[in-house]
């Protein structure tokens, strides 16, 4: 979601990996985040709100291996259904969150928290252009439109760490169109905004939670 206002080489290699894993045939170790969340049947859809002016879909990647990295589930509380899964750093950790009205939860290492909110009232991330070294973009994601944004936060964040990067996906499924995720990463330097800017693109979305 957010963007750093410069990238490095090294996440374009990244990111172009993600073609050569598709034909690697490679697995990669799962880590699954079993959080309670209502279970009654949705089905994904890989079409849902692509405006036309974005920039072209990142393939799909078949194992996060070509990253250096695990892959990471997002599984309801019984474990019979994905929400959606990405590929991260191993060292993160998943940390449970109480939530009020959405699915949320949490991974954390030393230097990066992610923290995840899905359900309806998911932050649109639309009130941060105040902030210093702000930056968004718009791209496709697994079908999905997501608004990516960047910056350098001035206030208290939950991890102490002020550099921020962040995803927003408005509609994720087509039965439930009003369901929403945001990922909100925060860093402790620009390396961990390149980071969650390439894990944002990894997100591959399964079973709806409603």
């Amino acid at each position: 979601m957010f963007k750093p206002t410069q990238s490095t080489p090294s996440l374009i290699t990244w990111v172009a990996a993600f073609a050569i894993a598709m034909s690697s045939g490679c697995g990669a170790r799962a880590i699954s985040d079993e959080l309670d969340f209502p279970t009654t049947s949705g089905s994904p859809n890989s079409s849902a709100n692509q405006p036309a002016d974005v920039e072209l879909p990142i393939p799909a990647p078949t194992s996060c291996e070509a990253l250096g990295w695990v892959n990471f589930e997002v599984r309801d509380i019984s474990g019979s259904k994905l929400y959606f899964e990405f590929c991260g750093p191993e060292e993160l950790r998943k940390h449970k969150v109480q939530g009020i009205d959405s699915f949320v939860g949490a991974f954390i290492s030393d230097t990066m928290r992610i923290d995840f909110d899905l359900g309806i009232w998911s932050d649109p991330l639309t009130e941060l252009d105040d902030q210093a070294q702000f930056n968004l973009d718009s791209t496709i994601i697994d079908g999905r439109t997501a608004r990516l944004v960047s910056c350098l936060y001035n206030g208290q964040t939950q991890s102490g760490h002020a550099y921020i990067a962040a995803a927003h996906f408005p509609r994720i499924h087509d039965t439930y169109p009003e369901t929403k995720l945001t990922l909100w990463v925060e860093g402790a330097s620009t390396t961990e905004q390149d980071t969650a800017l390439a894990l944002f693109k990894t997100v591959r979305f399964h079973d709806s939670p409603y």
